[in-house]
């Protein structure tokens, strides 16, 4: 608790360093829901899409999950930097480190500027998905008209 109300003070103490300091928890929520959100597209492609589609779109499959795991490996290098970033915050709000403003500053532009380009190519991911998914469904009807 001592703690928490000593970077609670040294924060308002600099309102620019407030709002980094909140934003990357933010930043590390999402990318904690990114995760669990990944985890279920992965089983969709893997368990679900690969024994339902038909062989011609396995291969289409199969490139969407690798690119879903490099945007998951690129996901754990941002998380890891988000964690650094944070704690030279904490560092640096407690006074345990010697106030560097300008690199945190620039440090957060540019996390937000990865966390921008990251959303998008998972965007990309899940648009690919639902893709597939519109496959799925017109093959779906296609069977049972056909039955």
């Amino acid at each position: 608790m001592g703690d928490q109300t000593l970077i609670q003070a040294n924060v308002q103490e600099v309102p620019g360093l407030q709002e980094i300091y909140l934003a990357t928890k933010h930043w590390l929520d999402d990318l904690l829901f990114f995760d669990d959100e990944a985890k279920f597209l992965n089983i969709l492609l893997e368990k679900y899409f690969a024994v339902a589609l038909h062989q011609e779109h396995v291969n289409r499959i199969q490139l969407i999950n690798d690119h879903l795991k490099r945007v998951c490996l690129h996901k754990q290098i941002i998380k890891d930097e988000v964690i650094t970033h944070r704690t030279n915050l904490d560092n640096t709000l407690k006074n345990n480190m010697e106030k560097r403003e300008d690199f945190l500053y620039l440090e957060h532009n540019r996390l937000a500027e990865e966390i921008k380009d990251l959303n998008q190519r998972f965007k990309n991911v899940k648009n690919d998905i639902f893709q597939i998914t519109e496959l799925l469904l017109i093959d779906q009807k296609l069977q049972s008209h056909a039955e």
